[in-house]
């Protein structure tokens, strides 16, 4: 999913709508954070996100995770001043989007309890959303999404 690279200049999103099952507790998600708004965007305006979140039937959306470049950047120690990656992994010029350099959070799981969901039809959404600009793209990569 992402922000930009032809395929949206705001938010991408995926949905997909299941029933958690009685003895279901767990969702788990593997996506990895890819960007061109590291660094130069850390304490600015401009925060891309992913979102991971549930809508119930009742159209009430539950957010379980939601990870922005402020909040990603703190978490790998990455600085605008002066430009310091932290643990953010730089991938350009091997991947590159359009316009600056492409850091990337290498592959993180996140675990969530669902069990409040049991014997419920739910979307489980994952969203990658664009705030304030549509030039610097954010994509997430996503996989072995889980439910058990």
């Amino acid at each position: 999913i992402s922000t930009g690279l032809g395929f949206t200049t705001a938010t991408g999103k995926i949905f997909q709508t299941f029933k958690v099952e009685n003895n279901q507790s767990t969702l788990s998600v593997k996506w990895n954070f890819f960007s061109e708004e590291f660094l130069e965007y850390i304490g600015s305006q401009f925060q891309d996100y992913f979102k991971v979140s549930i809508k119930k039937q009742d159209g009430t959306e539950v957010v379980l995770l939601s990870k922005t470049i402020d909040g990603i950047a703190a978490q790998f120690g990455a600085t605008k001043e002066p430009p310091n990656p932290g643990n953010l992994v730089k991938v350009s010029p091997e991947i590159v989007f359009d316009r600056g350099d492409v850091y990337m959070t290498n592959w993180q799981t996140s675990t969530f309890d669902i069990s409040a969901f049991r014997g419920q039809r739910v979307t489980l959404i994952l969203a990658a959303g664009d705030v304030g600009d549509s030039i610097y793209d954010t994509a997430i990569l996503l996989d072995e999404i889980k439910i058990q």
